[in-house]
């Protein structure tokens, strides 16, 4: 009986990748998080700022905007990526609130797709915006 509480998914760590807006898809950047039961999204915010001191060095990681990525890239995240640049436009997502457990956003490991050319959009799971967007954009639907 003690041991399905073991294998239980909230206990497990996750791999999430993480994409800033303006930023290039080489700098897709990852992160590894416990999604356990009471683990906030203050904490991602607090291990991506962790993971990326060049970009967030002088930023508090509770004004981060994290945005999820939906499973289809058509209902809920759009990626742009010109031919001429290695820039990536990003629009939509879910955003996620400091407040939400990790586990309510993602209760298993994201199926990690290969960032090739083609599928490289599949790979995101975060999008990370450094600072707040202004409310007429970050409207969650």
């Amino acid at each position: 009986m003690s041991d399905k509480s073991k294998t239980s998914d909230k206990s497990k760590y996750i791999t999430l990748n993480c994409i800033i807006p303006g930023e290039g898809v080489n700098d897709i950047f990852d992160v590894t998080i416990s999604n356990a039961n009471n683990n906030r999204v203050s904490s991602l915010a607090e291990v991506i700022k962790a993971r990326r001191p060049d970009r967030f060095q002088d930023t508090d990681s509770a004004s981060l905007d994290l945005y999820r990525a939906g499973n289809e890239i058509s209902d809920s995240l759009v990626i742009d990526k010109s031919q001429s640049s290695s820039a990536v436009n990003i629009g939509g997502g879910i955003k996620m609130q400091l407040q939400d457990t990790i586990y309510s956003h993602f209760p298993k490991q994201p199926q990690l797709k290969s960032l090739s050319e083609r599928y490289y959009e599949e790979g995101i799971n975060v999008v990370v915006f450094p600072e707040p967007l202004p409310e007429a954009l970050s409207k969650d639907k």
